[in-house]
């Protein structure tokens, strides 16, 4: 078991050399992780086939000069808006199945694995950075600091470890005071793990050019003063150096100058523009000081103000010439700093007592591998007690279950999402089946297994690789995805199709009529169509909106942000009728007019969408892919969204009674539910394609799909081409968002009136009894 903490990238990047390792050896690995790390291996899942990766949640303790402040700990909002335990005991669960009694955890700064070796009895090493401070003789106060905290966070988090590993760039002499505590602490002090491609820009050796590279933290970047110290190094740089700038990718980047050049955090060209410069601009973290001094690069080192472990970090640099060491960026010091680089970097190449040379990495991996040599056991089938057993008068726990959902827009799978957390607890074995972007969001879920059929090359490959898996299982539900529902049937499942479009087809596909259930979300017409084709239909179920969390948040969770929010959500646009390319073009016109327009209205603008669109706007905005009930909190926090008008956008706003500016339809099923909420009076605010280009005349959204396509994708290609269209885009925006000024109930309301919420739950209720009695069936034939 590896545990990893998610705060920034530097424990990730510690870890994935050894990571890799133990993979490439194919050891059985979980991984517990959270924040930006748990995004990394997201988005690198195919890198990574065998390695169960399970979310977990840390508290964040705060300090203060005397040690831990449990008070302000108590209070800070991250601690109290998640149930810790749950996320936390669903991913020992995982691990109880996958591992039983691990041969070996290791913890970089993360408490929950620490937490299962101790359960387990196994053994845990701590590799880190922080426990230096277990050991050596260190200032009590810094700059208003102190290190006191980070001891006894440690004796918090790891009051017990096999082996306790700190990589540090710089040494650290242990007094005569603190010899005990370092036997007893059993730390081992290591140089720093360096990255692959560090290593790799080093050897390749280019030579440097005349450019700084600036690098600041997204840690508390809001309280930073970074328009300061941009204006600071525009002004002092000599004409002939290039400064490379980066910033968090919250922030929107300036346009580039003659001497300044602007990137994100993630920005590909990081190692190469590191390598080639001739120094560094940067708040003081360990990993980037630590690169710094391996590529012997001079740090003018700003550390944030209340962390210990930064002004520690800035104070070797200072200390010991290899660059400034100082609290604020002024011109005189940046000058000074320049004019002194060749001087600073000579110190950094002449030194051999404090910083700490080398790559880490074999040293740790050779403890690694003699910790498991000294721990090795017999191989032991995990017990039954190590089965995740999620109800112990569970009788469906042998099912083994399959979901799947339908790679158009986000709704399937965020349906699929929803129904998730009521059969895991009944169900043993649950694993996903899809394609494309409907893993941004099963990806986030602790199935037993995820498998991605995502370009399979032909389509006869493609439903061989679906055909193989769909045979393992026993219960195939997907949420719209009737050509897989056909070969579940074929490969012999009981197959349950969960439909919130029934309204929509034309005709009854064989996939539905030989479905063993049906279950229908209500809405317009719905009714009605179900009475006409009632006799090419299977066993029936209409069921309300399938958005089950928004009860628990009216109730547990009510209104208190005092900041105006503003939500665009594009979770819709993607689906495999048109190039992803075209709906980017359409998203990023979309945000960049909100940000125009409207964004100065609100203390908070925030986009979701995909990750394939978040991938491509990444450069000019920060959007996110969320689970169905973080939407749905933000989306309730929100004070005026826009939105396409997909069917989960609709039931959602409709139950929270949020009001809402429907974008322009991105496919012919979006087309169709804004048509019907227009003739039943549910529209506050919307527009249409037609009224951006008046010339043009309405698309009849309930024509032939590929001629309604057709016709979308030229108006976005238009939308890209004219300017006068943007124009007049941003102004139907400003008149639709006056319109919602003047609207005291949101309109949408009357169709939760009239269709209700919480699906999910209804759903699940019909799925369990057949869990049931499959296997009261099965038992039968056993006896």
């Amino acid at each position: 078991m590896i545990g990893i903490c998610g705060i920034g990238n530097g424990h990730l990047n510690r870890q994935l050399p050894c990571l890799n390792y133990l993979r490439d050896r194919d050891h059985q690995i979980v991984l517990f992780t959270y924040g930006q790390a748990l995004e990394y291996f997201h988005n690198h899942q195919k890198e990574y086939p065998g390695v169960r990766v399970c979310e977990v949640n840390n508290p964040y303790i705060a300090g203060c000069l005397t040690g831990l402040d449990f008070e302000a700990t108590s209070k800070l909002p991250q601690n109290n808006r998640m149930n810790f335990n749950q996320i936390n005991f669903r991913a020992m669960a995982v691990a109880n199945q996958q591992l039983g009694t691990p041969d070996l955890v290791i913890s970089d700064y993360e408490q929950v694995s620490a937490q299962y070796a101790y359960s387990k009895q196994a053994p845990l090493i701590t590799s880190d950075q922080q426990s230096k401070f277990l050991t050596g003789s260190f200032i009590p106060d810094l700059a208003g600091t102190s290190f006191r905290d980070e001891r006894e966070r440690l004796s918090l988090f790891f009051p017990r470890a096999d082996k306790r590993l700190a990589t540090s760039f710089f040494n650290v002499q242990p007094g005569a005071q603190e010899q005990q505590r370092r036997d007893t602490a059993n730390v081992t002090l290591l140089p720093p793990v360096i990255r692959p491609e560090i290593i790799a820009a080093r050897e390749q050796g280019h030579g440097t050019t005349a450019s700084l590279l600036m690098y600041i933290t997204a840690q508390s970047w809001t309280s930073l003063p970074i328009d300061q110290w941009l204006q600071t190094v525009q002004e002092s740089v000599p004409d002939d150096i290039t400064v490379h700038i980066f910033l968090p990718i919250q922030c929107l980047l300036p346009a580039d100058s003659a001497c300044c050049r602007f990137y994100h955090h993630g920005d590909a060209q990081f190692v190469s523009l590191l390598a080639a410069c001739t120094g560094v601009i940067s708040t003081a973290g360990h990993t980037l000081l630590s690169e710094a001094m391996y590529l012997n690069k001079p740090v003018y080192a700003i550390p944030l103000e209340n962390l210990y472990e930064q002004q520690i970090n800035a104070k070797v640099i200072g200390d010991n010439q290899f660059g400034i060491n100082s609290g604020e960026l002024s011109a005189e010091k940046l000058k000074t700093f320049i004019a002194n680089l060749a001087f600073y970097s000579d110190n950094i190449s002449k030194d051999n007592t404090v910083l700490l040379r080398g790559n880490g990495k074999d040293q740790v991996i050779q403890i690694v591998e003699q910790t498991l040599q000294e721990n090795q056991r017999p191989v032991q089938e995990p017990s039954p007690c190590q089965e995740i057993t999620f109800s112990s008068t569970d009788s469906g726990a042998e099912k083994k279950i399959l979901f799947n959902a339908e790679p158009f827009g986000f709704g399937p799978s965020a349906a699929i999402g929803e129904i998730f957390p009521y059969v895991r607890k009944q169900a043993r074995h649950l694993a996903y089946i899809g394609e494309k972007h409907t893993l941004d969001i099963q990806s986030k879920y602790p199935y037993n297994r995820i498998i991605d059929c995502t370009g399979q090359g032909s389509a006869t490959d493609r439903k061989e690789k679906y055909l193989r898996h769909l045979r393992e299982y026993d219960l195939f539900i997907t949420a719209c995805d009737l050509e897989v529902a056909g070969w579940a049937k074929e490969a012999g499942l009981e197959v349950i199709v969960y439909d919130p479009l029934s309204w929509y087809w034309k005709e009854v596909s064989p996939a539905i009529t030989h479905a063993d259930l049906y279950l229908v979300q209500n809405f317009l017409t719905v009714q009605e169509r179900l009475q006409e084709n009632r006799n090419k239909l299977p066993e029936t179920i209409v069921v309300p909106s399938i958005v089950s969390g928004l009860q628990r948040l009216q109730d547990q969770h009510p209104q208190t942000n005092t900041a105006s929010l503003l939500l665009v959500n594009t979770g819709g646009l993607m689906n495999p009728l048109v190039t992803s390319s075209i709906m980017v073009n359409y998203a990023k016109i979309i945000m960049n007019c909100i940000n125009q327009t409207l964004g100065c209205h609100y203390d908070q603008l925030q986009f979701l969408g995909s990750r394939t669109l978040a991938e491509a706007t990444g450069d000019q905005f920060e959007v996110q892919t969320l689970t169905p009930d973080q939407v749905q909190d933000v989306l309730q926090q929100s004070t005026v969204a826009l939105m396409t008008p997909g069917l989960g956008n609709i039931f959602e706003a409709a139950a929270l009674g949020k009001k809402i500016i429907w974008l322009p339809p991105a496919n012919d099923s979006q087309g169709q539910q804004l048509t019907l909420l227009k003739r039943n009076h549910m529209v506050d605010a919307s527009i249409d394609w037609h009224d951006i280009f008046p010339g043009t005349a309405p698309i009849d959204y309930f024509k032939r799909q590929e001629e309604v396509m057709a016709s979308i994708t030229h108006l976005i290609e238009r939308l890209t081409t004219e300017p006068g269209a943007i124009t007049t885009l941003s102004h139907l925006m400003a008149t639709a968002h006056q319109q919602l000024s003047h609207t005291d109930e949101s309109s949408l309301s009357e169709l939760d009136r009239r269709f209700s919420h919480g699906g999910g739950k209804v759903i699940a209720d019909q799925i369990l009894p057949r869990l049931h009695k499959q296997n009261t069936l099965k038992e039968e034939e056993k006896q």
